[in-house]
């Protein structure tokens, strides 16, 4: 999310607080913050009012509204993903070798694989498509030349991790036609070099793409699949885990979601700490207590145990907030969050959390059907006090930027 500092610093030398501006202009009192922190424009019928509330020309306007250029390791990025000159580097790196692929040269591009895999939580996906592809790509034309078995073995495998990371940007998008290809290209590479890992976590991802659709059945059988094929105490066998608790809870399958989340626990135990754990494959220990929290908020057959879950994956995010590695991250702990204190009659810091979520600027289309459960739930309970209509607003301006087109049948609260 880039802000508008420029218009920030208009409103401050005209003498405005927010809240003064926003009752000037006869809007919600967040609505010039909002405009502020690059979460939506002002409206069309809106910007002359507000430039004369500001002292400025409607073209002085325009350019108040341009959008700050990101920081480096600011707004999505901090973990930088490669840059397509750095294949250049890897193509000097090769050519300097005397065979077509040499030691040097491997490590080069497991190192910018590496690199991508850990800058998917903090880069918009739309961003990171772009090295995604052009890193499989050179990975592919490696495979052209001259090498031993064992280097195409690993080269191969390479490209299946670039293939299936550039899936899940894809079932991000919604772009489920590129997903499905690249997700059975991943597929491919993945049983041609007997790599178990890979197609473990190519059967994760449709399990959780099946799960956000709602073929919970599905995405159970491709858990079930994938466990088969890892033992427990890796990543994949946590992830798996936790991905078919979650598909026992839509399904209401009280003690085979308990036994499961016991089961992920258990094979974390035997995993320890990963190095990386923002590495997108690499299953962060914190993650098991968000997903705990979204669990048992969908079983609910045990609040308390739900809201503490909750409240520990927004604690133990929101203290490295500062890092924008896990501000995604904390975003969806917020919504877990709010899901579980809007089910037990506790709207006003359900509303406040949810719109933290909506204000981060990290969530992505595919997370749209979590604030969709969210926002039916505020609406159906409460939804005639002017705080919730303010988020369903909110919540209709998100979907329209990410999608183009506000959720269907979304006329307004109930």
């Amino acid at each position: 999310m880039a802000r508008r500092s420029r218009l920030a610093a208009a409103r401050k030398a005209a003498g405005l607080t927010q809240e003064q501006l926003a009752e000037a202009l006869k809007v919600d009192r967040t609505t010039p913050g909002r405009w502020e922190q690059g979460v939506s424009p002002p409206q069309a019928w809106q910007r002359p009012a507000l430039a004369r509330a500001l002292n400025v020309s409607l073209a002085e306007l325009d350019d108040l509204l341009v959008e700050d250029l990101p920081e480096v390791g600011s707004d999505w990025t901090t973990v930088t993903p490669p840059a397509l000159d750095d294949i250049e580097a890897i193509e000097l790196i090769r050519r300097a070798e005397i065979s077509d692929v040499g030691a040097s040269t491997m490590a080069a591009v497991e190192t910018g694989a590496d690199l991508l895999c850990r800058s998917y939580t903090s880069t918009p996906p739309a961003e990171l498509l772009v090295p995604l592809r052009a890193y499989r790509a050179y990975t592919v034309g490696l495979l052209e030349g001259r090498a031993t078995l064992g280097q195409r073995r690993q080269l191969t495998v390479t490209a299946g991790w670039l293939s299936l990371l550039t899936a899940i940007c894809h079932i991000d998008l919604h772009q489920y036609r590129a997903a499905a290809l690249n997700l059975e290209a991943a597929r491919t590479m993945a049983v041609e070099t007997d790599e178990p890992q890979l197609v473990a976590w190519v059967l994760e991802t449709q399990a959780w793409q099946t799960l956000t659709d709602g073929h919970y059945r599905d995405a159970l059988e491709y858990c079930q699949a994938g466990r088969e094929l890892v033992t427990a105490g890796t990543s994949a066998h946590v992830q798996l885990a936790v991905q078919e608790a979650r598909a026992s809870a839509r399904l209401e399958l009280v003690t085979d979601t308990h036994r499961l989340l016991e089961a992920a626990a258990a094979s974390l135990d035997r995993m320890g700490q990963p190095e990386h754990p923002e590495h997108h494959f690499q299953f962060d220990p914190r993650k098991l207590v968000g997903y705990t929290a979204t669990t048992l908020a969908w079983l609910g057959d045990d609040h308390a145990a739900a809201e503490a879950a909750a409240r520990l994956a927004v604690d133990q995010y929101d203290v490295d907030a500062i890092d924008g590695r896990w501000a995604r991250r904390l975003a969806l702990a917020r919504i877990d969050l709010a899901l579980v204190l809007a089910g037990a009659d506790q709207p006003d810091e359900a509303v406040h959390l949810t719109g933290l979520a909506l204000d981060s600027g990290r969530m992505v289309t595919s997370n749209l059907w979590r604030l969709t459960e969210l926002d039916h739930r505020l609406t159906g309970r409460y939804g005639r006090t002017a705080d919730v209509v303010d988020i369903h607003d909110r919540y209709i301006d998100l979907h329209r930027q990410l999608v183009g087109t506000p959720p269907r049948g979304a006329l307004g609260p109930a």
